[in-house]
C-alpha cells in the first residue's frame, strides 16, 4: 500500500538512546546482511510508502547521519534523550508533517521489520471508518510495535516523557484502538543486547559497522 492524495501515513523512527544494554557498540549499527540496522528499518518505512520519515537522534547523531546518507529521511535531535524514549516520541511528533494523517512510532532496533506488516496495519487505518489507534498485538493479545497513530493523538504525543514512551495511553484508549493479530510473533524482535543478535534472519551475517 502507498500513500495516496487523501491519505499520507508518516512515520517517526527512534535512534535517540545509546544502546548501553548491547555493550561496547551501537546496536543501530549492526549490519544485519550489509546493511546497519538503523538504515534497514529507515528503508522500510520508506518502502510502505510513509511520505515523511523522521529520524529521532541523540547519541551518536554524526554517526546516524552517515549512516543514513542518500535516503529522503529527515533529522530531529532530541536534546533529552537520556531521559527516556517519552522524549525522543514527543521530538519525532513535533517534527512531523501536518500534512500527515497518521504515523507510525518505530523503534529503530527491530531488525525483522517488513513492509507487509506496516503495509497491513494501514489497511486496517483505512478500513475504519473513524480514525482509530491501530496496535499490532500476538497471538496472545500482547502489545507489539510499530504503532499507527492518527493525527488527532499528536498533541497527546508531543507531551510524552520518560522511559515508557507512549504505551502508557494505549490501554486508555477504548473504542479508539484497534488491534490486528499478527501471527508469526519473531518480526516484533527487538535488538537490546548483544545476544539478541540471534533474533535477526542469519546472525552469521550481522556485525558492527
Amino acid at each position: 500500500m502507498t500513500s495516496s492524495p487523501r491519505m499520507k501515513f508518516g512515520a517517526v523512527l527512534l535512534a535517540g538512546g545509546a544502546s548501553r544494554r548491547f555493550g561496547a557498540d551501537n546496536k543501530l549499527l549492526l549490519e544485519v546482511e550489509g546493511v546497519p540496522l538503523l538504515r534497514r528499518g529507515a528503508s522500510v518505512l520508506l518502502a510502505s510508502g510513509a511520505v515523511d520519515v523522521v529520524v529521532v537522534t541523540g547519541f551518536e547523531h554524526a554517526r546516524y547521519l552517515e549512516a543514513l546518507r542518500g535516503l529522503p529521511v529527515r533529522f530531529v535531535q532530541n536534546a533529552e534523550w537520556a531521559a527516556g524514549i517519552g522524549g525522543s516520541v514527543a521530538t519525532g511528533i513535533r517534527a512531523i508533517s501536518p500534512e500527515t494523517d497518521a504515523a507510525f512510532i518505530v523503534p529503530g532496533d527491530m531488525p525483522r521489520l517488513d513492509p507487509d506488516l506496516l503495509s497491513k496495519l494501514m489497511a486496517r487505518y483505512l478500513a475504519e471508518e473513524e480514525p482509530r489507534v491501530v496496535v499490532p498485538v500476538t497471538n496472545g493479545g500482547a502489545q507489539r510495535n510499530p504503532v499507527l497513530w492518527p493525527a488527532a493523538f499528536f498533541e497527546s504525543l508531543a507531551s510524552c516523557a520518560g522511559p515508557r514512551g507512549a504505551k502508557e495511553m494505549l490501554p486508555r484508549l477504548g473504542a479508539s484502538r484497534v488491534d490486528v493479530t499478527v501471527d508469526d510473533d519473531r518480526i516484533f524482535a527487538d535488538i537490546d543486547t548483544a545476544q539478541d543478535c540471534e533474533l535477526a534472519d542469519d546472525s552469521s551475517k550481522m556485525k558492527i559497522s
